[in-house]
């Protein structure tokens, strides 16, 4: 059925009419069925309707023939009631939610005014930020200016430099040359002293291995030895003299990496005359241990003449017996 203007009021006409929509529609007939056909009306109207429908109806309602008005109306305000009672539950539950809603807004309107204060904070502090910002750049600016101007100037001393630069170049390239030759003159020197002393340990050598052949012949060889051994102990000394000597006369202005190779070679060579050094060390306490030995052997030969010659007499006495 077609509805009528929304906020009219509901005639009998209007619930008959909704009846019989909601009965071909196989709708079952309650209050709200009534009231969505209808599009209109007060509960507590669609109730009074609907309970003289259902008093007359037997279809829903088995009301007895000799039911009084007064029962009818009795039931009738027990039905209204009860659906009085149904919409003050409804109400006190739609206000409890709308009593959350309010506090679930209230909330949020805190948050967002929470917000909004934190937002005006933060522009404040972007707006001090901001004004920082532009008087640095203001003083940079001027900064930027002063170093134009420095380069300037600097671009000025450079040209008057350049020309006392290749004057100082040329220099430097003398002296680099003179260096050279201080270097190549040294770096002979220096061969000539490797070879002999290489020449020297190899004798030295020689002489070692001489030496040791010779301390297990005789006293004289021990002698002869003792002697080289001073001759060798000698020789090692001149040798520390003329490396002396030679760091003396190498105490020049030279390319650093020159320097420390001459120091290398130097070193080994008097590592090699600490190692000589050694050896004839270790020869000396072999010396003396031969020495001792000998020593130990004529103690116990005369010790064995003195016992022999005790022995003589006794051996007499007994055979004039």
């Amino acid at each position: 059925m077609e509805k009528a203007k929304r906020g009219a009021k509901v005639t009998q006409e209007d619930f008959d009419q909704a009846i019989e929509s909601l009965q071909a529609k196989g709708k079952k007939i309650t209050k709200a069925n009534v009231r969505e056909e209808i599009g209109r009306g007060s509960n507590t109207s669609i109730m009074r309707f609907l309970a003289a429908y259902r008093a007359e109806s037997s279809n829903v309602v088995d009301i007895d023939v000799t039911q009084t008005a007064d029962g009818i109306r009795n039931k009738v305000v027990e039905m209204m009631n009860s659906e009085l009672n149904r919409i003050k539950k409804s109400h006190l539950d739609r206000y409890s939610a709308l009593a959350e809603v309010e506090a679930e807004l209230r909330e949020e309107y805190e948050d967002l005014t929470s917000q909004f204060d934190k937002l005006e904070n933060l522009k404040t502090q972007l707006q001090t930020q901001l004004d920082k910002a532009e008087s640095i750049r203001d003083s940079k600016a001027d900064e930027l200016h002063d170093t134009k101007e420095r380069l300037k100037q600097v671009e000025r001393e450079l040209t008057t430099s350049q020309h006392n630069e290749i004057i100082a170049k040329d220099e430097a390239q003398k002296h680099i040359d003179q260096v050279a030759t201080i270097q190549s003159a040294h770096h002979q020197e220096m061969n000539a002293i490797q070879d002999k002393l290489e020449a020297q340990q190899r004798q030295h050598q020689d002489d070692l291995n001489q030496l040791k052949d010779q301390l297990h012949d005789s006293e004289v060889e021990k002698a002869r030895a003792q002697t080289k051994l001073a001759d060798l102990e000698k020789q090692a000394d001149d040798l520390k003299s003329q490396l002396e000597k030679t760091e003396n006369v190498l105490d020049l202005r030279v390319d650093h990496e020159v320097l420390e190779a001459k120091e290398q070679i130097i070193t080994g060579q008097e590592k090699r005359i600490n190692e000589l050094s050694q050896q004839v060390e270790r020869l000396t306490a072999q010396m003396d241990s031969l020495r001792a030995e000998h020593k130990k052997e004529l103690a116990q030969a005369r010790a064995n003449r003195k016992l022999s010659s005790a022995h003589q007499p006794s051996a007499q006495e007994s055979v004039s017996s």
